[in-house]
């Protein structure tokens, strides 16, 4: 359903080996590399693009990178 943003292999290593999720597989699998939750989808465009670089849900999005609960 989604697919993530091309990063160098070594840059997905690095995630990986730091946050202990696989960015890719998760996107690709329609879940939040942060909460683990489902996505449901996303309010705007911006946080769609935002989802296939982070993968961050909106929720997360808001939460993590706007300072909003």
């Amino acid at each position: 359903m989604y697919k993530a943003t091309y990063k160098a292999p070594q840059v997905e290593a690095m995630l990986t080996a730091v946050t202990g999720v696989d960015r890719v597989k998760t996107i690709e699998s329609g879940h939040c590399t942060q909460c683990s939750k489902e996505v449901l989808g996303f309010d705007t465009d911006t946080y769609l693009r935002e989802y296939l670089i982070s993968g961050y849900c909106q929720s997360c999005q808001n939460k993590f990178i706007l300072g909003k609960e």
